[in-house]
């Protein structure tokens, strides 16, 4: 009997540590909360500012959605763009963006949002092989993996975007996620999977830095889970994180010019509490 007491006691010491130790390693989720939905009179100078890369670009579109008619209204921030080849030469892409960033992006390391592409055309250049794509979502530099010794060369960002290439042009918008350093000696590309044109998708980023990974959603599919193994501690060179509608045209030297088209809206935005 002493015996089997001995080892009940043994078997309940055994548990209890087992389950303060999953306690302590256990992570507080803390529900999102509301960053922008968009209804206000206009955008919100003290959540936004701007971001843009204009070469190539001949017309953009960056605004609520529809006009403002008071409170209570359901809004939307629309970004557009349309943009070609830029001449000289038939052997690069030349990129460019135009979106908005968060005005305090050290503090988010979380962000969920709707997009929807309501329209997307790519044409490409028939004297470069190289096919041009348009992509609507998020992009955000979380860390600096040299520790700023290299500038921004160090910084390491993530994006979750709605994409349409050349080579697809009919078929489902396709969602990618990625995560590279600027240096490209760090990087990984996952497709979550796809969206027709005209339906929104929700779409999540997490920095999940205890484990050493980023995490990725779309709509409530299973997260992705794509892991790093690089330092992380050092703030990023250049810090933003922004909503955007970027492309990339190949240079061109022939007639009729590359172009990408897209126009996309985008709202409620949710972030980490902070």
């Amino acid at each position: 009997m002493k015996r089997i007491i001995i080892l009940v006691s043994v078997l309940l010491t055994c548990l209890a540590s087992a389950a303060w130790a999953q306690q302590r390693n256990l992570q507080v989720v803390k529900p999102l909360v509301l960053y922008d939905n968009f209804n206000g009179p206009w955008i919100d100078p003290a959540k936004w500012d701007t971001t843009i890369a204009d070469q190539g670009m001949r017309e953009a579109v960056r605004d609520l959605s529809p006009s403002y008619q008071g409170e209570g209204n359901n809004r939307r921030l629309r970004i557009f763009q349309r943009a070609y080849s830029v001449t000289g030469n038939d052997q690069d892409v030349s990129y460019g963006w135009v979106g908005l960033q968060v005005t305090n992006p050290a503090s988010i390391t979380e962000i969920s949002f709707d997009v929807l592409v309501s329209s997307a055309s790519i044409s490409g250049c028939q004297s470069n092989p190289s096919s041009g794509s348009a992509w609507a979502g998020f992009v955000g530099r979380f860390f600096n993996y040299e520790g700023q010794q290299n500038g921004d060369q160090g910084d390491v960002e993530a994006g979750l975007s709605v994409v349409r290439d050349g080579t697809d042009a009919r078929a489902p918008l396709r969602v990618d996620a990625h995560y590279n350093s600027e240096d490209w000696s760090a990087s990984d590309y996952q497709t979550l999977g796809f969206v027709p044109l005209g339906q929104t998708a929700r779409l999540r980023v997490k920095w999940d830095q205890p484990n050493q990974r980023f995490i990725f959603q779309l709509n409530k599919d299973p997260e992705v889970f794509v892991g790093y193994g690089i330092p992380d501690t050092s703030a990023p060179s250049i810090p933003s994180k922004a909503l955007w509608v970027a492309r990339g045209t190949p240079g061109c030297s022939t007639t009729p010019l590359g172009s990408a088209m897209m126009d996309a809206y985008f709202d409620n935005v949710f972030v980490n509490p902070h």
